[in-house]
């Protein structure tokens, strides 16, 4: 039997001391931009299960292994699912389903552990040098499924990044770890400002395993900022900026994004989707939600 991670699965009470890497609150649940994250248990076996055999080739690509097998069956998702459980219960890992606002579906999962066990099990020994964090840093992972578009894992990931980060949770400091080959949840991560990076080489020649943490930088001296330079083009080109409303997108709301570019544009439209829209966005099918992000994309190009 093989983990969400992609190796053996340990006994329960296997890995490092309970609490050794992690002494702070540790949530149950969090409800928050039409997701609901809950910590994982057999309970969700049903509904997880379909999440991942609907998803079978990234999660093999996600996972570098052949996790979860053709014949992966329910009872042998529930072991897994139990054996999560008690490890979040012993402090040694915390999982979390994610799941829609009604709990109906699955989406994804959401893993926590300290970065020496994120990257040992990957089958890679964790680097030392001055410029890689120590092996008890807290490290993310996860995964949305597959018949949900990129915009609806902007908002997963923007949310679950924003919970690990607050004040639910005491970590000093975060890492995000994808592989090397999931290019648009690393573009995603890009966009979100989680762009310093470091590298892992992995088991394989062709697949490096990519940590993230959050990038905030300041404008050089003497330069003006983004937020400047946006101002002043406004005020002398106002002429020569690009604009979209959510009700040419066909949404009854007053919004407007503005941008000296179509791409400015877009970016400002999905975060507004994500901050105001998301719940109808989760309402939609995978197939309505393809069709809305192809109009967008159709009505910025011809701006």
């Amino acid at each position: 039997m093989t983990t969400p991670l992609g190796d053996p699965a340990p006994a329960p009470t296997g890995g490092r001391a309970p609490g050794r890497w992690y002494a702070g609150p540790v949530p149950e649940r969090r409800r928050a931009g039409g997701f609901v994250f809950t910590r994982l248990t057999a309970a969700h076996a049903k509904l997880d299960h379909a999440a991942l055999m609907g998803s079978v080739d990234y999660l093999r690509m996600w996972s570098d292994s052949e996790w979860p097998t053709d014949d992966f069956t329910l009872a042998e998702n529930r072991v897994e699912l139990a054996w999560h459980d008690d490890e979040h219960g012993a402090g040694i890992a915390f999982t979390y389903s994610v799941q829609d606002a009604v709990e109906s579906r699955v989406l994804g999962c959401l893993y926590l552990r300290p970065l020496s066990d994120m990257l040992l099990t990957r089958g890679v020994e964790p680097p030392a040098g001055p410029s890689w964090p120590g092996g008890d840093t807290p490290c993310a992972r996860g995964w949305l499924r597959r018949d949900e578009p990129a915009a609806v894992e902007r908002l997963f990931l923007g949310e679950a990044l924003t919970w690990l980060t607050g004040p639910a949770w005491a970590f000093p400091s975060l890492w995000w770890v994808s592989a090397s080959s999931d290019a648009r949840q690393l573009e995603l991560l890009g966009e979100l400002g989680w762009s310093r990076e470091l590298r892992a080489s992995g088991a394989r020649d062709d697949r490096d395993w990519v940590l993230r943490a959050r990038t905030v930088a300041a404008p050089p001296s003497g330069e003006a900022s983004h937020h400047d330079r946006q101002a002043s083009t406004y005020l002398t080109e106002e002429d020569h900026m690009k604009s979209l409303s959510c009700r040419e997108m066909g949404v009854e709301c007053p919004f407007r994004a503005e941008g000296e570019t179509g791409e400015e544009v877009k970016d400002k439209m999905l975060e507004h989707a994500a901050a105001a829209h998301v719940g109808q966005l989760l309402g939609m099918s995978g197939k309505e939600r393809a069709a809305l992000l192809k109009t967008l994309d159709e009505k910025v190009a011809a701006l």
